[in-house]
């Protein structure tokens, strides 16, 4: 329209703020708690240390082993075998395969006045010791005899006079028994080999190939082979108080002699807290 006043310009929009910078992220090892680029490279060296150190424990084992390794963990001035001894990390690995050794039975038998058997069983049992953790105690009961130290004849005897302890106790559960017969079987295992002859042919030829590597063994047709054996009575225990008024005169009364350990393992040598040596066999 002619004449018509003219409207005076909106002033322009403001402008849009600008958006706040995202502060720098921390350094690490500084103020997030996560540790700096040294202290993971040194945490990472001493995994692949410690690792390598649990390997070679095993890998030093003799038999099958290389000697760079029974130089690396067996040498007393190698930082290995100090650290090794240091955690008492050089246990014996021997029972891992392939080379596993034969496990051992304890059978027991028991005999009347007569002469005449009564009862038998065996140690370990796997209908009368369970859970496993019982089965397992009683294994390496069995175990433990196969490891006397000494020569032969000292590990023989030693080897007896333990069935014989075993003897006693087993008569002093059962009270109907005068005399006891305790053997010592190792049990070898059947690898596929012989597996695939059959159990009785695969033993004998088992037996046959130890003989000819000039390592003899007698195995039945189980692959059971008797290492020990002893016989205990009922007159070789010690006497036994009759009544509990004795036994509680004999509680008060002064001890002949120092009182044997009720361990029957207590007389072992204590070799779990020692710092230095070769690896445990």
């Amino acid at each position: 329209m002619v004449g018509a006043p003219l409207k005076p310009a909106s002033p322009p929009p403001p402008a849009p703020a600008p958006k706040p910078k995202p502060a720098a992220p921390p350094r690490e090892g500084k103020k997030n708690g996560r540790p700096g680029a040294l202290v993971c490279g040194l945490i990472s060296l001493w995994i692949v240390w410690h690792f390598s150190a649990v390997f070679l424990a095993a890998m030093a084992i003799p038999g099958p082993s290389s000697l760079l390794a029974e130089t690396i963990a067996e040498n007393p001035k190698s930082p290995m075998c100090m650290y090794l001894n240091a955690l008492y990390l050089n246990q014996g690995h021997s029972f891992f395969a392939p080379f596993v050794g034969p496990g051992h039975v304890i059978h027991y038998e028991y005999f009347d006045a007569a002469n005449q058997r009564v009862g038998e069983g065996t140690l370990p049992d796997k209908k009368e010791h369970w859970p496993r953790l019982l089965y397992h105690r009683h294994m390496m009961l069995a175990d433990q005899l196969d490891m006397m130290a000494g020569d032969k004849a000292t590990s023989e005897a030693r080897r007896k006079s333990y069935l014989e302890a075993f003897g006693r106790q087993l008569l002093r559960n059962n009270r109907a028994a005068q005399t006891v017969r305790v053997q010592l079987f190792a049990h070898y295992p059947l690898s596929a080999d012989y597996a695939l002859m059959g159990r009785a042919k695969g033993y004998g030829r088992l037996s046959q190939d130890m003989a000819r590597e000039g390592d003899p063994h007698q195995l039945n047709e189980q692959g059971y082979e008797l290492e020990a054996e002893a016989v205990q009575r009922r007159t070789d225990l010690p006497p036994e108080p009759e009544s509990p008024a004795e036994t509680q005169k004999q509680s008060f009364a002064p001890p002949a002699q120092p009182p044997r350990p009720l361990n029957w393992q207590a007389e072992r040598a204590n070799v779990a807290s020692r710092w230095q040596g070769g690896p445990r066999r």
